[in-house]
C-alpha cells in the first residue's frame, strides 16, 4: 500500500518495488499518490506502456489500468 508520497517500480535495486524481469530494459516508473489520486510517470531510458500507449508524461492511474514494463505486466488496483 502506498501512502502519501512516491515509490519507484522497476528493475533498479533502489526501487521500492523491484521487478527483476525489467532490469535489461532499464524501465523505471514513479508512482505518486496525492489527495487520493495516483499518477504514473516513466523515468529511465526505456518507456513504460500504460493501456497500450507509451507513458511519455505523467498520467493518472485508474482501477483496472494495465502497466507494461518490458515483459512484465501489472494490473492497477487503486485504493480510494
Amino acid at each position: 500500500m502506498l501512502g502519501a508520497g512516491r515509490i519507484f517500480v522497476g528493475g533498479d535495486l533502489d526501487c521500492g518495488v523491484f521487478l527483476p524481469g525489467t532490469t535489461a530494459e532499464g524501465i523505471k516508473v514513479a508512482v505518486e499518490r496525492l489527495q487520493g489520486q495516483y499518477s504514473l510517470s516513466s523515468i529511465g531510458p526505456a518507456e513504460a506502456i500504460l493501456n497500450g500507449t507509451p507513458l511519455k508524461e505523467k498520467r493518472a492511474a485508474r482501477q483496472g489500468d494495465v502497466l507494461n514494463l518490458g515483459e512484465v505486466s501489472i494490473s492497477i488496483g487503486t485504493i480510494p
